[in-house]
């Protein structure tokens, strides 16, 4: 990767421009930040570009629910960090993620920016990229 340049991707996958555009705000300094509203895309960058350190998918996108998404990364790239952002009430799906691994981290959009931050910190690390891929 060029020098200055983040040598971590983050993909964010969501119907909403607005988050994607501050999602990529928050962490481009951090990571380069690749965003769309198309699961397929986003798990097709999942899938090819082994810099990927974390998924972040909304609970509810155009092609389907965020969990689904994060499902499938899972079983193709288990390594990756996977962060479901919901503004929903209904946890049950949330609290399932959760308990089998699916997802390691929500966000609520009411609080993104300084929970994005939080990814962002100096001493918060990605996950280390796996030398196997399933």
């Amino acid at each position: 990767m060029a020098k200055g340049l983040p040598d971590q991707t983050l993909v964010a996958v969501d119907d909403d421009a607005e988050l994607l555009r501050e999602i990529s705000r928050s962490l481009s300094h951090r990571f380069l930040v690749l965003s769309t509203s198309d699961s397929e895309q986003g798990m097709e960058w999942v899938r090819n570009d082994l810099s990927v350190r974390i998924l972040i998918v909304g609970q509810v996108i155009r092609s389907g629910l965020g969990i689904q998404v994060l499902e499938g990364a899972m079983q193709i790239r288990p390594d990756v960090r996977r962060i479901l952002i919901t503004s929903y009430d209904d946890l049950s799906e949330l609290v399932q993620g959760l308990h089998c691994g699916t997802i390691h981290r929500t966000l609520g959009k009411g609080s993104l920016h300084g929970e994005l931050m939080s990814l962002a910190a100096p001493g918060t690390q990605a996950p280390a990229a796996s030398p196997h891929r399933r």
